[in-house]
């Protein structure tokens, strides 16, 4: 006894027992947990099976199923596919979708049960009430937005022409850009950090007309649905927002179609059987008479045209009752031209030939497969294409008569080829579980450059610019999340890890990305939310400035060049007061960038292939924080939302402004939207939005000054200290009235609109002038004015 080890060190022995005696109640708990949770799954059945359209056959994403009993429920995913596990007693489940009907049905299962739900679609009446479904104090996820394309097609937008991103700068949290283009800047990121999927694959550019329009054409879209904060696990690869959207599948009972007529572009689509409710397909095309509207209005010696078209195209097959293959297609282009020529009022004049268009290319085929009851299955396989380029050529007269011609062509380009696994495993009553792995394989073109000059003598010129071979990356990421209930008065959480990792030019980089987003309800219709969401990107987008129309460069993260970071914490309140059809939530975040990165002054792409990337940036950190207020009424003839933000965006860089922080080109201190939607009869729909933001930061002069010592004469600008200056704020109104008829073969829909209402100049663009008598004058270009909007719709 006397040589135990115990009576020479008795408190580190009893230190020993108490660490044994730790570690063994660990070890009991998790076994308890283990055995509750496959106790659960044994006392469970599994509720499985798809949500469709009843009149069209399509599968229905984003419908709500909800055990009412429980409290508990889940969503059909974008395939329209849910599951649920109940016990072995009689239930209440509740179906519902914003465009359908609801359904409520009652009964009790002995084994694991298959269903499809077939929903009507809900024709709009002045008595008919909308039901919204799940409220939004329920659902898990938080920052979250999901619009039907129906809604999103009611609303008043520019020169009539629907657009999916216009309707997303109306909520919460998403900056605008410039006065009237379709960009979105999510919670302080630039346009690069948003990853925009159709129909699971990133478009690189969703832009037509130099931002005026995005490329969705809404008669091709279903669901829209935005993630802004508590990322799942499930997404990645960028840093501020998931913006998903779900093209049609095509009717898989009659045929039919839809065609608009507009100011600016037509539309038209066809959708149908292949084989009557085995296989369907839908194709729409659109394009623009922006061109031919621009030839009316030309200076003489001057000509501008521009125009886009795109094409979608869907296609699916059901196998079997437990498999379907999907086919997805989609094509953009865009041309912009601009031609000088001599007159005879100005023989002297610069002759100059500009074009610049861009092209989207997707391709995907998807598979489904249902394993049992528990287990769904999609494995997708694509390719995406990018590609920009412009073409510059002036001619001039040069000494003694002999031409000097000038030509320079450039492009960038993006592919990419990806594949990917999705699983998704309803667990038990108290797990929903989702796992997967995507790889992509990229090639990048940044930048490349062919200068041709001719003229007198000898000073002839061909030159080449551009990185030999291009720059391939890969990326491989792994993910697994939980939607589980963890506390008997109904706490909710979606826990989720993401491990990925990237390649490029001989450097790994690797990112282990935890997700959480809390759902805590402290009464039946109030509830507080909290996430947290960490990201990484290994591509950045490098934009054009001054000239550079639209260049913009891809690249890849690369020796000396790291990976976006960011860690965003948001915190919300919801309050849904269901008697009235409105929902209220207000929500706070803070979010940290790292990895950011500036052109040094006066730098150019097409330099990389000679200085290389790493000598024409500058590296630097964000920060970005704010407040949201958003109000939703889903309800009879009036719905809508009003929607505050509150927000401050920096950045910063130690060889930039002195290394002083300074606003992000996009901080807006206040953004306000007030969307309304009213039904005056049956047949005809009023909408109107009024949208205020305070003025963005610009970087203008703040004094001038003589140098004796420069070789150059005149004055000098002091442009002081980075985006000191802030542009006045914009607001305007639009209105917009549908009426719809009834005839013999389908619906019409007669469409008048108004842009700008009371006709507010709003800053587009602000820039510095100087007057002779030395003083500085800020002049301000105001481009989108009152506008009216006129189209006739027709479906069948």
């Amino acid at each position: 006894m006397l040589d135990s080890p115990c009576m020479q060190a008795p408190r580190r022995c009893l230190a020993v027992r108490f660490s044994r005696m730790r570690y063994f109640r660990y070890a009991v708990v998790g076994t308890l947990f283990l055995t509750a949770g496959w106790s659960a799954m044994a006392q469970s059945f599994a509720v499985s099976g798809y949500v469709e359209d009843a009149e069209s056959g399509e599968r229905i994403p984003g419908a709500n199923l909800h055990l009412v009993r429980e409290r508990a429920g889940t969503s059909s995913n974008q395939f329209g596919f849910f599951s649920l596990s109940v016990g072995p007693r009689p239930f209440k489940l509740s179906v519902t979708h914003v465009a359908y009907f609801p359904q409520v049905v009652e009964w009790s299962v002995q084994a694991d049960t298959s269903l499809v739900f077939l929903l009507q679609p809900r024709v709009m009446t002045l008595d008919a009430i909308v039901v919204t479904g799940e409220s939004r104090a329920r659902q898990i996820q938080m920052s979250q937005h999901s619009l039907p394309v129906e809604q999103v097609e009611s609303l008043p937008v520019l020169l009539g022409e629907t657009d999916v991103l216009k309707t997303l700068q109306l909520l919460p949290g998403i900056q605008s850009g410039r006065e009237g283009f379709s960009g979105i800047y999510v919670r302080g990121g630039r346009a690069d950090q948003n990853l925009i999927l159709l129909d699971g694959l990133p478009l690189y550019n969703p832009s037509h007309v130099l931002g005026l329009f995005s490329v969705f054409n809404p008669s091709a879209m279903k669901q829209v649905e935005l993630i802004k904060g508590g990322f799942p696990a499930r997404y990645g690869g960028r840093l501020s927002s998931v913006v998903s959207l779900t093209m049609k599948e095509g009717n898989l009972k009659h045929f039919g179609g839809e065609g608009k007529l507009g100011l600016i572009t037509s539309r038209l689509m066809f959708e149908g059987p292949i084989v009557r409710e085995r296989a369907s397909f839908i194709v729409s095309g659109r394009r623009t008479f922006l061109d031919q509207i621009l030839r009316w209005f030309q200076p003489k010696g001057r000509r501008v045209a521009a125009h886009f078209q795109d094409l979608n195209f869907k296609a699916n097959y059901i196998i079997s009752g437990r498999d379907r293959i999907y086919l997805s297609g989609y094509m953009g282009k865009d041309a912009f031209a601009f031609r000088q020529r001599k007159t005879a009022n100005n023989p002297t004049r610069t002759e100059m030939d500009l074009e610049l268009g861009w092209q989207n290319r997707l391709a995907s085929i998807r598979w489904n497969h249902l394993f049992g009851e528990r287990l769904f299955a999609n494995l997708t396989a694509g390719v995406v294409g990018y590609r920009i380029a412009s073409e510059v050529a002036t001619r001039d007269s040069g000494p003694e008569d002999q031409p000097e011609t000038y030509r320079q062509i450039w492009r960038s380009s993006v592919l990419d080829y990806m594949a990917r696994l999705d699983m998704e495993y309803a667990a038990g009553l108290r797990h929903y579980m989702r796992f997967g792995m995507e790889f992509s394989a990229r090639h990048f073109t940044p930048s490349a450059v062919r200068t041709r000059y001719s003229g007198h003598g000898d000073a002839d010129l061909d030159l080449r610019q551009h990185q030999a071979g291009g720059i391939a990356s890969q990326e491989l990421a792994l993910y697994v999340e939980d939607d589980v209930q963890l506390l008997s008065f109904g706490a909710r959480a979606n826990l989720g890890l993401r491990l990925s990792g990237a390649g490029s030019q001989g450097r790994v980089a690797r990112a282990l990305e935890p997700r959480a987003s809390v759902n805590i309800p402290l009464s039946a219709d109030l509830a507080a939310k909290v996430s947290y969401a960490f990201m990484q990107q290994y591509m950045h987008l490098m934009a054009g400035t001054g000239s550079e129309l639209s260049r913009e460069v891809w690249i890849p993260f690369m020796r000396a060049l790291s990976p976006q970071r960011s860690s965003q914490v948001a915190v919300g309140l919801v309050r849904s007061f269901l008697g009235y059809g409105v929902d209220v939530s207000l929500e706070s975040y803070y979010k940290r960038m790292n990895g950011q990165l500036e052109y040094k002054a006066n730098a150019r792409p097409y330099q990389a292939s000679t200085l290389g990337w790493p000598s024409l940036v500058e590296r630097g950190r964000g920060t970005s924080y704010g407040a949201e207020l958003f109000v939703e009424r889903q309800r009879r003839r009036l719905s809508g939302w009003l929607s505050y933000t509150w927000a401050r965006t920096t950045r910063r860089f130690t060889r930039l402004n002195a290394g002083v922080p300074f606003p992000d080109g996009y901080d807006r201190r206040h953004d306000v939207s007030v969307v309304g939607q009213y039904r005056l009869t049956d047949h005809t729909m009023l909408a109107a939005s009024w949208v205020y933001g305070s003025g963005y930061p610009i970087w203008l002069p703040s004094g001038r000054y003589q140098d004796r010592l420069s070789p150059y004469e005149g004055d000098f600008l002091d442009y002081g200290p980075i985006n000191s200056a802030r542009v006045p704020a914009a607001h305007r109104l639009d209105v917009s009235a549908h009426f719809t008829k009834q005839i013999d073969w389908g619906e019409r829909t007669f469409i008048l609109g108004l842009y700008n209402v009371y006709n507010r100049r709003n800053p587009l663009y602000v820039y510095p002038e100087l007057d002779k008598p030395g003083v500085i004058r800020w002049k301000q270009l105001s481009l989108l004015q009152l506008i009216p909007a006129v189209s006739y719709q027709l479906r069948f």
